[in-house]
């Protein structure tokens, strides 16, 4: 499943990648504003909207899977959160709390590495002891943010960083529509 889901975010990543870097901050205000957006809708499922077959990722159809790929291809785009346009896919499509934010943190690593592949060229004095000094402890801190970020969908508290993401975006939108 995590192959599926990963097949969008590498097509998306390869067809768009010399356009991410001309982004300019108001549109990263904007998308922030979306990413909040998205967010907040999310408050409006309640845990009988999960479906109770989808437990595992081995449970979880392969429409599921790409779909959530499909999410996390938009979240190519600074500002659009990453976790959030994944966790949120996964909630509307039904699968529980748990297995969202599971299964968001597992097509993380495809995505990363790939985004990780594709800089690599851009970088002349690439040292391969500090790329993998930054990976294990980015890992390390991922791992740590998951349990913090399982516990607030447990909680049903995701949207919270809905607020965050609003309150951000329109600081970033309209500071810089002002410059």
């Amino acid at each position: 499943m995590v192959i599926i889901a990963s097949i969008p975010v590498a097509i998306v990543g390869l067809l768009l990648e010399q356009y991410l870097s001309n982004l300019d901050l108001q549109r990263i205000g904007l998308n922030l504003i979306i990413t909040g957006s998205i967010l907040l809708l999310t408050r409006k499922l309640d845990k009988n909207t999960y479906s109770n077959d989808l437990k595992d990722v081995f449970t979880m159809t392969y429409r599921n899977a790409f779909i959530i790929g499909l999410a996390q291809s938009i979240a190519i785009f600074p500002g659009i959160s990453r976790s959030g346009m994944t966790i949120s896919a996964a909630l509307f499509l039904g699968l529980n709390r748990d297995l969202a934010g599971r299964f968001s943190f597992l097509i993380s690593l495809p995505a990363i590495f790939g985004a990780l592949l594709l800089s690599i060229k851009d970088i002349a004095d690439f040292n391969i002891t500090y790329a993998l000094v930054g990976f294990f402890t980015a890992f390390v801190f991922g791992i740590i943010a998951l349990k913090f970020l399982l516990s607030f969908l447990k909680k049903g508290k995701l949207f919270y960083f809905g607020f965050y993401c609003l309150i951000a975006g329109m600081a970033v939108f309209f500071y810089f529509l002002q410059v």
